[in-house]
């Protein structure tokens, strides 16, 4: 649907996000979800998805992160 997608590493997953909320032009002021999705043939087998809205530009953007069974991610919900 033409919506766009970009990864992150684990630990700057926080930062990514605070600059897409940030960035003048950029303004993605909501969180609206947070999923995740398991592969279990994947070394990183967990990938955690944040979907952000810019209400001001309306337009949507995905963050994904990998990470494994025993790293945690670290959390965006202080920023919204």
């Amino acid at each position: 649907v033409g919506e766009i997608t970009v990864t992150v590493q684990r630990d700057g997953v926080a930062e990514a996000c605070r600059l897409l909320r940030d960035t003048p032009g950029l303004e993605y002021q909501s969180l609206m979800e947070i999923a995740g999705v398991d592969y279990p043939d994947r070394p990183e087998r967990f990938e955690v998805n944040y979907h952000l809205l810019s209400l001001t530009r309306n337009r949507r953007i995905r963050v994904k992160v990998l990470t494994d069974e025993v790293t945690p991610v670290p959390t965006v919900t202080t920023l919204w």
